[in-house]
């Protein structure tokens, strides 16, 4: 259960004690549930619940006894015990959660509106709470739950609602709540719902997590409103947020740093507010914090400017994959702007460290590459060699693919030694780099016209056909939390991506003149793509029929 109040001592003291298997100290499963159903005194019966509370999934065939013992026994401590067994069973089940709301659901309802014992309603919102989203037939309840006289009852319906991903007024609400548990557990609950269901679902809530940040004395509670912020502002409360300008100087670190993280996705004119903040901790000593400021530099884009110099020496130094992922994207996000220092930096970063295996360095490896298209040529300039030597030998195809983006604006392919490392491409035959023959096939039509190898021509009209792949974008980095009660935040990338990107060949296509005009097949291709349901092929590939001239 969430918070401190809310787990009893007795679970305290057993908390480890469970035996592997089926066992839990010393008793099986169906001892334990005969003694659920069973059980003469009330001692039996809550030493039953708790056991197979702290069974976990194991004790999954004990949910529709628990539920019983919640609805009908004479004993509060019991129906307490059994209804957050319910909930632990639940939780530590990797199944959906749809057959025990089915079983224990409408128990649950019913016995919360009637029950006496604040204890036991405190446990039954716990036990819908772990349900999630299978339980949101039960918000009437636990909305009014929020407004119960005893503060774990309101704390628990504030988790309840977040872990559901419903709730924002009642949630609301809460933020002003006279218990700081309360309070948290609010703030926590919008920003699980912004994280799980996007920030517009979180997003009415906004200014009264700003006001809630700016007023609030408890510190615990302070950057669990940041905490959300970070995920739920944006540039529709941008009005409200000088009010956070001042915790930028406060004493705490973490709660600094969450208001920067704040008015960073808030954007607008707070952004100046912010950067000095997350500039700052890049060089921090923690690893987390240096992770956290680099996603928050990211989500800021080309303002960032100033702190190019502190994201590549932590590009450079660090040790962290995370954190070298995220300033390879923050600088790419930069763009052109992010001088010598930060293409250095991104060049550095395309070459495997010595030792560094693993998806995350690889990842490192792909954002640096990405990063350097974004910056594109001629600010790149500096790492043309680099990226040459990852588009000819590298083994992460993400990596090649968007090295070769980042010589799209590069036009003197020959003067720049570019040419004989993209035509090699071009006579490779394995399925999985077919994206890189792509690429460097566009590029060298683009570039060198009907001069262009002629492989290229195959290449191109194999991509025409090619109607699995999509346009991207890019990948962007975000705050997932902040640093709240000794809880670390996380951070996370996510890629953008488009509709059918086979209208790029048509456009190659076109770029090739002749020796696409006098091609009749190539033509014939294009004037069948040219009727196509897909606009954007549609129309790139009319383009190109029109600009060679209907030949063929």
């Amino acid at each position: 259960m969430p918070g401190r109040w809310l787990i009893p001592t007795c679970v305290l003291l057993a908390f480890g004690l469970a035996a592997a298997g089926s066992d839990f100290l010393g008793r099986t499963l169906n001892e334990w549930l005969d003694d659920l159903d069973r059980g003469k005194t009330p001692k039996a019966r809550r030493a039953a619940a708790f056991a197979l509370g702290r069974m976990g999934s194991l004790g999954g065939r004990a949910v529709p006894g628990l539920a019983k013992r919640v609805r009908d026994d004479e004993e509060a401590g019991v129906r307490d015990m059994a209804a957050q067994a319910l909930g632990e069973i639940v939780l530590a089940s990797t199944s959906p959660a749809t057959r025990a709301w089915e079983d224990a659901g409408p128990i649950l309802r019913r016995r919360l509106g009637d029950e006496k014992d604040a204890r036991v309603r405190r446990s039954i919102v716990y036990a819908i709470g772990a349900c999630g989203p299978a339980a949101k037939g039960a918000l009437p309840e636990v909305r009014e739950a929020l407004r119960d006289k005893s503060a774990p009852v309101r704390q628990n319906a504030a988790w309840a609602l977040g872990r559901i991903g419903a709730g924002v007024d009642g949630l609301r609400e809460a933020l002003a709540d006279g218990e700081a548990l309360v309070r948290r557990d609010a703030a926590h609950a919008l920003e699980l719902i912004a994280r799980t269901s996007g920030k517009a679902a979180a997003s009415a809530a906004g200014h009264d997590l700003i006001r809630m940040a700016a007023k609030e004395k408890d510190g615990v509670v302070r950057k669990a409103a940041l905490a959300a912020l970070a995920r739920v502002a944006g540039p529709e409360h941008a009005d409200a947020c000088a009010a956070l300008h001042p915790i930028l100087e406060d004493r705490d670190g973490d709660t600094r740093r969450g208001a920067a993280f704040a008015l960073a996705a808030a954007g607008g004119e707070h952004l100046k507010k912010a950067m000095p903040v997350l500039e700052a901790a890049l060089s921090d000593a923690d690893q987390t914090v240096q992770e956290l400021a680099a996603a928050g530099l990211a989500g800021i884009g080309a303002e960032a400017e100033s702190a190019v110099p502190a994201l590549a020496a932590a590009l450079t130094k660090s040790t962290a994959p995370n954190v070298r992922r995220n300033c390879a994207i923050a600088l790419g996000q930069v763009g052109k702007r992010c001088g010598e220092d930060g293409v250095k930096a991104l060049a550095a970063a395309l070459k495997p460290r010595p030792g560094a295996r693993g998806e995350a360095e690889d990842e490192v490896r792909h954002m640096a590459a990405e990063a350097l298209s974004h910056v594109g040529y001629p600010a790149n300039k500096l790492a043309v060699p680099a990226i040459l030597d990852a588009i000819a030998a590298d083994t992460n195809v993400q990596v090649r693919l968007r090295c070769v983006e980042a010589l799209f604006n590069l036009h003197d392919l020959d003067g720049e030694g570019v040419t004989p490392t993209l035509t090699k491409v071009l006579a490779e035959t394995a399925d999985e780099p077919v994206l890189v023959r792509y690429n460097c096939a566009r590029l060298l039509a683009k570039e060198l016209k009907d001069k262009a190898p002629d492989k290229a021509v195959g290449v191109l009209m194999h991509m025409l056909d090619n109607r699995k792949i999509k346009v991207f974008y890019n990948t962007g980095a975000s705050v997932d939390g902040g640093t709240t009660e000794g809880m670390k935040g996380t951070t996370s990338t996510a890629a953008r991506t488009g509709g059918d990107a086979r209208f790029m060949a048509a456009e190659a296509l076109g770029w090739l003149g002749s020796k696409s005009s006098d091609d009749k097949t190539v033509m014939d291709a294009l004037r069948k793509a040219a009727t196509d349901d897909d606009p954007m092929l549609k129309k790139h590939a009319s383009a190109s029929v029109a600009k060679l001239g209907g030949k063929g």
